[in-house]
C-alpha cells in the first residue's frame, strides 16, 4: 500500500475511506492519458517522456507495452467500436487504432493549419471526437514558429465526413476532458 495525503476532502465523495491505494507500476517519465478499456480488462495510459503507451492488465497484473514509439501520444478514449483513441503530439494529430497496433490520423489540421499539440480526447454517444488543442507539446520540443493554430481551442471531428469544427475558441490551454 501507497501512503497517500488527501489534499480535498471531495476526494471521499468518489473513493471510500476504507479503499486501499496501491501503486500498479514505476520507472516512467511521464505518465497521462488514462483510459479504462473494460473489453480488454486493461487500463491504458501513456508515458509522453517515454514515448511508449502501455497497458496494466489486470488479469495477470502485469504492465505491457501497447505501442513504441507513441509519437508523445497523450490523452486516450475508447470509442464506440471499442477502438482506441489517441491525442498524439509528435504527430500534431487524433488517431485511431484500426487494428491491433495499426493507427491511422483522423484528423491533423483545420483551415490547412497544423494543429498545435492535441492533448484530450473524449468520443460522444453518436461517435463524434472531441479534443483540445494547447501547446504543451510544442513548447518542449519546438520553437514558437512551429506554432500554426493561432488559438488554443477545443474541436470536434466527425470521424464519417472528417469534418473538423471549432466549438471553443475563448480559453487559453485547454486541457481535460469529461
Amino acid at each position: 500500500m501507497v501512503d497517500a495525503f488527501v489534499f480535498d476532502s471531495r476526494f471521499y465523495d468518489v473513493v471510500p475511506h476504507s479503499a486501499v491505494l496501491r501503486r500498479l507500476a514505476t520507472g516512467f517519465g511521464f505518465t497521462e492519458g488514462p483510459v479504462w478499456d473494460a473489453s480488454r480488462q486493461c487500463l491504458w495510459f501513456s508515458d509522453i517522456d517515454g514515448d511508449t503507451t502501455y497497458g496494466y492488465q489486470l488479469h495477470s497484473r502485469t504492465v505491457v507495452i501497447r505501442r513504441h514509439p507513441s509519437f508523445r501520444a497523450n490523452g486516450m478514449t475508447i470509442d464506440n467500436q471499442g477502438r482506441l483513441v489517441v491525442c498524439e503530439q509528435a504527430r500534431r494529430c487524433v488517431s485511431v487504432e484500426t487494428s491491433p497496433g495499426q493507427f491511422v490520423s483522423v484528423v491533423d489540421q483545420f483551415h490547412g493549419r497544423r494543429f498545435n499539440s492535441p492533448n484530450d480526447v473524449i468520443t460522444q454517444r453518436d461517435g463524434q471526437i472531441l479534443f483540445t488543442d494547447p501547446v504543451y507539446g510544442l513548447e518542449q520540443s519546438d520553437p514558437p514558429q512551429m506554432r500554426e493554430q493561432p488559438i488554443q481551442g477545443v474541436y470536434r471531428v466527425n470521424p464519417t465526413t472528417n469534418a473538423v469544427e471549432l466549438v471553443v475558441d475563448d480559453c487559453e490551454r485547454p486541457n481535460g476532458s469529461a
